[in-house]
């Protein structure tokens, strides 16, 4: 975890079939608890193929109302985010997971901390990206 002042970004895409898409529709419905990021780490760190129950399992031992969260993996907002994450991937060309953006520059796949901080300086040695919101006070 890095404390630089910089925005970060999630976005859940689901590519490798059912189990994939439960998971992300999970982290995605976690998130209206306050515990998208939670719910991300631990299945990150398992080695299991998630299932519903797993899912829900994962939900209560992280204090979630199982519920909501079952209703909210559901919801059409949580469809909307999935299509709009493969279309930003579209968009961006990514082949696969991870896929990273940092200012200009692309990444298709992992890197380590130290190439990561690496290109953080780099973008912000060149500063600004052109045409971006936050430089343009009438976006």
């Amino acid at each position: 975890n890095f404390d630089l002042g910089i925005k970060i970004a999630w976005h859940e895409w689901p590519i490798l079939g059912e189990a994939s898409n439960a998971a992300a529709r999970a982290v995605l419905a976690a998130q209206r608890q306050g515990a998208d990021q939670a719910f991300r780490d631990h299945l990150l760190a398992s080695s299991f193929v998630p299932n519903s129950a797993y899912l829900m399992d994962l939900g209560e031992r992280l204090g979630l109302d199982p519920s909501r969260l079952a209703a909210d993996m559901s919801a059409a907002d949580v469809d909307d985010q999935i299509a709009k994450s493969k279309d930003l991937a579209s968009l961006l060309g990514f082949r696969g997971t991870p896929g990273l953006v940092v200012g200009r520059t692309l990444v298709n796949g992992a890197i380590d901390d130290a190439q990561l901080m690496t290109l953080i300086e780099r973008e912000r040695a060149d500063g600004p990206v052109p045409g971006c919101a936050r430089d343009n006070p009438q976006n």
